[in-house]
């Protein structure tokens, strides 16, 4: 008999009680493999419970981050592979058209190889994954550069160009030139849009209005005997035609230096930071005129600029100009040094993602087995402390059941 104990004692019922409670619990958190369902269970663990998985969600969305980071870089890995593939075919077509016994036919024929290269490396500046442009800066949803189609010819007295409202439907032109002293300018020159537009030659007249008014000499505009605008004088440079947005018939641009036909959509730079699980950061991504259409301060197209370069080896070939095409062949190695500045940014960035998804792996397991510490269950130890539950349960029931409870009716006669 269990000395003091006494089945009406409340104190033996609280105790009761509390074992069945305990044993329970045990049962529960044998069976759910979770030591703590809710703050009352543990009080004292819930704080860190909650940190800990708190710093669990953030690993889990970097490493998705990182994934989605990783699968951007291959792809434009990739991309860029295949343009350096593209510019090496370049230099063999350009060594082809400086040979001194290259016809005029056979120049052609090249610069139609040359025309099919720019229009590829066009579409590579236009790489996509899951619907987005991956070389578009911040503006994923614009394609990054077009071909622009054929112009109306400017001899054609029924074409009406520049259309829209200035200034954002003005067609503006970038000159580079040098001066009487020799020294390099850059002139902006642009033609009003109209609400009916004019005509070409009353186009290239204003045109050339521009020019003398900017101060730009020995630089003239015209049309072609194909109706393309022409720029000619023995101190041009280069030419850039900029289309934007809002021009509904563009002029096609036509000169040896011309980057014709290649329209740029989007000047978005990249700004969108990616983070790995320990907070240290990157920027993940180059943006098309960063890697194909390098410009100076100015934005005039800088050395290495890849779009230029190809327009020019180009444009060399359909002028069946040998002096021009060495010119071009020559400008190749800047643009192949571009393109290899771009690839090894996108090597290294290959390699700070993929570091940065270990470190997450295994900080998302360290975090992973003190949450079990915390929360979950210590089976071995549950089953123990289970087992002692019960053998008390069963002792102070079969105490209680060896109790003489006789009351004093009992005694009376």
């Amino acid at each position: 008999m269990l000395s003091g104990l006494s089945g009406f004692d409340p104190s033996f019922l609280a105790d009761l009680n509390a074992t069945e409670r305990r044993i329970s619990q045990l049962n529960k958190q044998i069976t759910s493999g979770v030591r703590v369902n809710q703050a009352s269970d543990d009080p004292r663990a819930i704080a860190s419970i909650l940190e800990t998985q708190s710093e669990i969600d953030l690993t889990t969305q970097a490493q998705k981050n990182l994934q989605q980071a990783s699968t951007v870089a291959t792809t434009a890995d990739g991309a860029l592979a295949s343009a350096a593939n593209l510019l090496d075919q370049l230099r063999s077509l350009a060594a082809q058209g400086a040979n001194t016994a290259t016809s005029a036919t056979t120049r052609m024929s090249l610069a139609e190889q040359v025309k099919a290269i720019e229009e590829q490396l066009v579409a590579i500046a236009n790489t996509q994954v899951e619907g987005r442009y991956i070389f578009s800066g911040d503006d994923t949803a614009t394609q990054p550069y077009t071909i622009s189609a054929p112009a109306k010819n400017l001899n054609d007295p029924a074409a009406r160009f520049g259309i829209g409202t200035p200034p954002t439907d003005s067609e503006s032109f970038q000159v580079t030139y040098t001066d009487g002293a020799g020294v390099v300018q850059n002139a902006t020159v642009s033609v009003a849009a109209t609400a009916s537009g004019i005509s070409g030659s009353t186009f290239v007249s204003q045109l050339n209005a521009a020019l003398t008014t900017s101060g730009v000499s020995g630089v003239t505009a015209q049309i072609g005997a194909d109706g393309t605008l022409q720029f000619t004088g023995g101190n041009l440079l280069s030419v850039v035609h900029t289309l934007t947005p809002g021009v509904t018939q563009p002029v096609a641009p036509n000169n040896a230096l011309l980057t014709e036909g290649v329209i740029q959509n989007s000047a978005a730079a990249n700004t969108a930071t990616l983070y790995n699980a320990m907070g240290a950061a990157i920027l993940p991504g180059m943006t098309a005129q960063q890697i194909f259409d390098v410009r100076n301060a100015d934005g005039s197209p800088a050395a290495g600029n890849i779009f230029r370069a190809v327009h020019a080896l180009r444009q060399a070939l359909e002028n069946n100009d040998q002096a021009a095409i060495r010119a071009a062949a020559g400008a190749l190695p800047s643009a192949v040094a571009q393109l290899g500045q771009a690839t090894t940014y996108y090597g290294n960035t290959q390699s700070w993602l993929e570091q940065s998804a270990s470190d997450a792996s295994s900080r998302l397991i360290t975090l992973q087995q003190t949450l079990s510490s915390l929360r979950d269950t210590d089976v071995a130890q549950a089953a123990t402390d289970l087992t002692s539950a019960q053998t008390a349960m069963q002792a102070a029931l079969a105490a209680h059941g060896s109790l003489n409870l006789r009351s004093l009716f009992d005694y009376l006669g």
